[in-house]
């Protein structure tokens, strides 16, 4: 799935922040993109063939432990996508970037990058 978007837009995976410091009013500044704690592609990868295992009816003659280890329990989940989606930088197909805030609650915030010299 990830290589057919890769055809269409390479850069479509959101890029994790760390949250901005604003540098003066109505500027903010994004650190390093975060390294860790997040969905890398390998993970989403992972989770997905996870996912795809656990739907799929098992076959009963089928030897071996049926259980389907997912790496990390579903908080553990949940806590790394919203890491990646929190505050995140989006690219788009014409090269557009965009920051991107998804808060626990409330709206999605989105907001035109310019990229510092």
């Amino acid at each position: 799935m990830l290589a057919v978007m890769d055809t269409v837009n390479p850069n479509f995976y959101p890029v994790p922040l760390p949250a901005p410091v604003q540098v003066s009013p109505g500027h903010h500044h994004f650190g390093e993109p975060l390294t860790d704690g997040f969905v890398t592609r390998d993970d989403f990868v992972f989770l997905y063939k996870c996912s795809s295992e656990a739907m799929h009816t098992r076959n009963p003659y089928r030897e071996g432990d049926p259980t389907i280890n997912i790496k990390y329990t579903v908080q553990e989940w949940v806590a790394r996508f919203q890491t990646l989606l929190s505050w995140h930088c989006a690219t788009l197909l014409n090269g557009d970037r965009w920051m991107v805030n998804i808060p626990g609650e409330g709206k999605v915030h989105v907001y035109p990058a310019t990229p510092t010299a």
